[in-house]
């Protein structure tokens, strides 16, 4: 595999949410409760990701619908952290403040920037559409490559995003 790492997408300026969603169909979520997303803070990098702004979310898959999510969480607006030790890049956890169950199967995705990625050769852990005019909504459902603004980008990145559901009691 080839990589090549970049600290975020370069699509708008600093604090300004960029025209970029992007799901994460192969890293699917287990049964349980919504814990917390983690995001690579990267700090080595000439474009930090620190400053930059961006909403996670779960999406459900729609049956029998390829591409078809619904969004079952919206984090809010969040921002990247600065840097604990300055151009040493950390994991930055964001913890989820309410409740959320997640079914097995349920997907990561982030809307905007900040969130490293690599360009590589070998398979992708990510569906991205660019430009995504707008932020998906709660509740609402989407088919990537056939609702408009969501069309399907195609490169091969993998994204330094991830969630944690802690198993039910």
């Amino acid at each position: 595999m080839v990589q090549r790492d970049f600290a975020t997408d370069y699509a708008s300026t600093r604090g300004a949410l960029g025209p970029i969603f992007v799901v994460l169909p192969q890293t699917k979520l287990p049964v349980g409760g919504l814990q917390n997303f983690q995001v690579w803070n990267q700090g080595t990098s000439a474009v930090p990701s620190a400053g930059n702004v961006f909403p996670a979310y779960v999406l459900r898959p729609t049956s029998g619908v390829p591409n078809g999510y619904r969004v079952v969480y919206d984090s809010g607006l969040l921002t990247m952290p600065a840097l604990t030790v300055p151009g040493v890049s950390e994991v930055a956890t964001f913890p989820v403040s309410a409740a959320v169950n997640v079914h097995v199967g349920d997907a990561n995705a982030y809307y905007g920037e900040g969130i490293p990625f690599s360009y590589i050769t070998g398979p992708a852990d990510t569906t991205s559409s660019y430009p995504a005019p707008s932020a998906p909504a709660l509740s609402n459902t989407m088919t990537l490559c056939v609702d408009f603004g969501f069309p399907i980008l195609p490169v091969t990145q993998l994204h330094s995003f991830a969630a944690t559901a802690a198993p039910p009691a």
